[in-house]
């Protein structure tokens, strides 16, 4: 497997999980085991030979069994605003399950600062390849927090990306938003 993954960590750790999505090992505590060691070495054969591809082999497994539509939506808001609180999650309507279900998938993380959770891509390869994935992918977070009139970060515009600015400002033209100046 290290071989087949060219020695690369993420590429790795995204096989393994590739893997247990397809039921081929059994998570015991920190570790895993091979169920059928037969069927992992003909998925070993198989290997996306990009990162990419391994990350869309891995996401079409999970929205097979998940709602696609509000995870693409925590996914682009997290996107658009770097990292989400507990509250904007509610805010944007969004379950805890789908939370709960991302980051056991591995794609986001959930950190606890100051007794405060907050949720992230759990890598920027990740992100990239949703952005990758979908031309209009922050957008999606951003029409659902005009609709809803919820914009978290306008309050502090410093959390902003410049992207995330400009796709506020073309969704909705009577929001401007003026970060501070570097």
């Amino acid at each position: 497997i290290i071989n087949k993954t060219n020695h690369n960590p993420f590429y790795l750790m995204q096989y393994i999980k590739l893997l247990n999505d397809l039921g081929l090992l059994i998570q015991k505590g920190s570790y895993y085991e091979i169920k059928d060691e037969q069927k992992v070495l003909r998925a070993l054969e198989q290997i996306p030979d990009t990162i990419e591809k391994l990350l869309k082999q891995r996401w079409d497994n999970y929205i097979k069994k998940s709602n696609a539509v509000e995870s693409l939506l925590l996914l682009s808001a997290i996107h658009l605003w770097e990292y989400l609180l507990e509250e904007d999650l509610k805010s944007l309507n969004i379950d805890m399950d789908i939370v709960y279900k991302l980051q056991q998938a591995g794609f986001i993380s959930i950190n606890d600062k100051y007794h405060l959770k907050n949720f992230s891509f759990h890598h920027d390869m990740i992100e990239k390849f949703f952005i990758g994935e979908n031309s209009s992918f922050a957008s999606l977070a951003a029409h659902k927090a005009i609709e809803f009139n919820i914009i978290p970060a306008i309050e502090n515009p410093f959390f902003l990306f410049d992207s995330a600015i400009a796709i506020i400002e073309s969704i909705s033209p009577t929001i401007e938003v003026n970060p501070p100046k570097k």
